[in-house]
């Protein structure tokens, strides 16, 4: 399986949040949402999908990464989940 990953540092009052996009097309990122687990689970092209094709909320936009990258983030009150979702795959 192939990924791509993506970063959305904090704007406003909302936190950062890290994307993944898989081969199959699926876009997914785990966030809180006033401290409850929430998902974005959406469908684009592996290939051809942009960092600017997706804007959270319509305001917090994001930067592709290496996996490297992705799996060291911090993230606020909530565990870094890219290594136990990519571990789903092997």
């Amino acid at each position: 399986m192939k990924a791509r990953f993506f970063y959305a540092p904090a704007v406003y009052s909302t936190w950062s949040k890290l994307f993944v996009l898989t081969d199959d097309g699926k876009f997914y990122c785990e966030y809180l949402d006033y401290m409850r687990k929430t998902k974005v689970e959406r469908q684009f092209d592996f290939e051809t999908f942009k960092a600017s094709d997706y804007v959270w909320g319509g305001y917090q936009t994001m930067t592709e990464i290496t996996q490297e990258e992705a799996v060291k983030k911090r993230l606020n009150s909530q565990a870094n989940w890219i290594t136990r979702y990519l571990n789903q795959f092997t």
